[in-house]
């Protein structure tokens, strides 16, 4: 389980961009795998200060809530103002604890770049593919110009979508219980997995 892990390191890494303001898509990603893999390589950081540094890079790269609206789709618009942070800070909790957890197991995995597509000056998507073991793994990332920067809303691995993932999960719960019940789920302790240890 922690080799599959392993091997997306560079997904969690290049997922996180940071903002800025005159850079591509894909120099906002380059520079921000950069950032990352200094700040989890560094043995002067305790364990604690990678994980608010790295903690920072995502909460400054990613566009949450854009990302918020799109995974709980239709009911965001009958989600309360209230509900609505509560769900964004949650779920930015639940992913930067997921990266944090791919970015300790990094073994020298590196990105190389392709192809970039810009819209209408507002959404770009990028080609890449992580090399890991001698594997190329396809990934497309999808970004939006948010406040004279590029963000992160998206990313694909082999086909599969972030937001759609996520999506999927929680539509069970916001078609029964809506907005509140899937909070309450999600604030639920979580029992310990093998990717945990």
């Amino acid at each position: 389980m922690m080799k599959i892990l392993t091997q997306f390191f560079l997904i969690a890494c290049v997922l996180f961009s940071g903002v800025a303001q005159s850079q591509t898509p894909t120099q906002v990603l380059q520079s921000t795998v950069d950032q990352l893999i200094a700040t989890i390589t560094d043995k002067q950081k305790s364990e604690q200060q990678q994980y608010d540094k790295i903690s920072q890079i995502i909460r400054d790269g990613v566009d949450f809530e854009y990302v918020s609206k799109r995974v709980v789709s239709r009911p965001w618009l009958e989600a309360s103002d209230v509900q609505k942070q509560q769900f964004i800070e949650k779920f930015s909790t639940i992913l930067i604890d997921t990266y944090w957890k791919l970015l300790k197991n990094y073994s020298n995995e590196r990105v190389e770049y392709g192809d970039e597509a810009i819209k209408k000056d507002k959404y770009a998507q990028v080609e890449t593919h992580v090399i890991s073991e001698g594997k190329k793994i396809p990934v497309v990332y999808r970004l939006i110009n948010s406040d004279g920067g590029w963000k992160i809303y998206d990313f694909i691995v082999e086909g599969s979508s972030l937001v759609n993932s996520y999506k999927n999960n929680y539509q069970v719960i916001l078609n029964k219980n809506g907005m509140q019940g899937l909070l309450e789920e999600m604030n639920k302790p979580k029992k310990a997995t093998e990717a945990d240890s």
